[in-house]
């Protein structure tokens, strides 16, 4: 009988101890779902002051940065955006070197987008251009990303790079109506007016379908 519950109390033991491993990410996760960014910000960071290597803590912290964005963007000033941004950057940047997840890249690939909206607010086209390409790198086919470069380009009078960014977002999704849209204006200043009506009509075919 006391050989039982001996037995009885390790096993216990044993899994409030594996609970005990996985709960500071779990109370977190669940704080993330409840919208609760700030609790989730603290767990997070109790479990990785275990174990700076925990990866499912670092996409977790990440996520609650963002989510601190997206709720506080309204009120913030650019360089709080900036600095938000910053941090999720830098977590999701720790989280690749432990496990460079192809899933994890777009995510990144797309934060840093956003990162770069927010440096031409700041009016850095520059740096926003070198975080484009960064976000290119983790996902060549990110789409937001190649239309922002193409935009960017276009306005400081590189037409042809612009050109070459846009043709490729056609190369991924063929219907895309902006980048038709982008490639008829660059078309009739080249004077290509054969060339900017098929890219013009094709444009406002795809826009309509995206309307219905």
């Amino acid at each position: 009988m006391k050989k039982n519950i001996i037995i009885i109390i390790i096993i216990a033991l044993n899994i409030s101890f594996l609970i005990g491993c996985s709960s500071e990410e779990s109370k977190g996760e669940v704080a993330l779902k409840l919208g609760d960014y700030k609790r989730a910000i603290g767990f997070f960071n109790r479990a990785l002051d275990k174990n700076p290597a925990n990866y499912r803590a670092r996409v977790g912290l990440a996520h609650a940065y963002i989510q601190e964005f997206d709720i506080k963007k309204d009120k913030l000033s650019i360089q709080e955006q900036d600095s938000l941004i910053d941090l999720c950057v830098n977590e999701l940047s720790a989280a690749l070197s432990i496990n460079p997840e192809v899933k994890l890249k777009k995510e990144t690939s797309q934060i840093l987008y956003r990162k770069a909206k927010i440096l031409l607010e700041k009016g850095d086209t520059l740096l926003a251009l070198k975080t484009l390409n960064k976000s290119l790198k983790l996902d060549k086919k990110n789409i937001a990303s190649l239309n922002l470069s193409g935009i960017i380009f276009y306005k400081l009078g590189r037409s042809d790079i612009a050109q070459d960014y846009f043709l490729n977002i056609i190369l991924i999704d063929s219907t895309n109506a902006n980048a038709y849209y982008n490639l008829s204006i660059i078309a009739l200043e080249n004077g290509d007016l054969k060339k900017a009506k098929e890219y013009l009509d094709k444009a406002r075919r795809f826009e309509t379908n995206e309307k219905r």
